[in-house]
């Protein structure tokens, strides 16, 4: 049994054009996760919050802020230092 589905060109157009909307949506929203999720350095961090890096010492020793301890360093999510700055918790 074979199945035919008929469109005029205004149907295909708002088809093709619901399927772009959704794989831009999709792609963007993959996107941010990854800026978000991304680690930077206490120096990058700091002027990303438009600190001192002496300001993300003490929000970690107040527990406000988690750093990522890669190898010797010290690194931050980006989301962590957004969700600290729009006072988040």
């Amino acid at each position: 049994m074979t199945n035919i589905i008929q469109l005029d060109k205004n149907d295909l157009f708002e088809v093709l054009e619901s399927w772009y909307n959704r794989m831009i949506a999709d792609t963007t929203r993959k996107a941010e996760e990854q800026v978000q999720n991304q680690l930077v350095s206490r120096q990058e961090a700091a002027k990303i919050a438009n600190k001192s890096t002496t300001w993300l010492w003490r929000m970690e020793k107040c527990n406000y802020l988690k750093p990522v301890r890669v190898g010797g360093s010290v690194k931050y999510r980006i989301s962590d230092i957004q969700r600290l700055i729009n006072g988040e918790e």
